[in-house]
């Protein structure tokens, strides 16, 4: 029996919990990199580069592993799922990069990508990220 596609408040909440988990390293980063780094000519060290590029990587692992797993924290709290459109089951982490990427693209401009997660019809609430992965967000759990 399939599930229930998520409503669209819930990909917005766990996404809010989400990016609030990440925001607060990459807060301490920039603060620190402002703070202590500073090269004589005002400009950052390659430490401060560096940070920034290891707090990126680490932004797209956390997102990468829960989706491919199944679900991120914020996706956990709010009792959604990202799962196989066919199977139901976790889309693996191959296919959540991809997603990733394509969600990446999506909102870069202006975000124009995810209007379709707000259309009222339950069955077209996948954006162009979950059509790429062949992937759709359901409420639930993994269990």
């Amino acid at each position: 029996m399939p599930r229930a596609a998520a409503a669209p408040w819930a990909r917005l909440g766990s996404a809010a919990i989400d990016e609030t988990v990440l925001a607060v390293p990459l807060v301490a980063v920039l603060l620190l990199g402002l703070r202590s780094t500073r090269s004589p000519d005002g400009g950052w060290h390659l430490a401060s580069t560096l940070a920034l590029v290891g707090w990126v990587v680490a932004a797209l692992l956390y997102a990468v592993v829960g989706v491919g797993e199944g679900q991120t924290p914020g996706q956990r709290v709010l009792g959604i799922v990202v799962v196989d459109a066919r199977r139901g089951t976790p889309i693996g982490y191959e296919r959540a990069l991809l997603r990733t990427v394509v969600l990446l693209l999506a909102v870069a401009p202006c975000g124009l990508g995810l209007l379709p997660l707000l259309a009222r019809a339950p069955g077209s609430r996948r954006g162009w990220h979950d059509r790429a992965a062949g992937s759709v967000v359901v409420r639930g759990s993994l269990a």
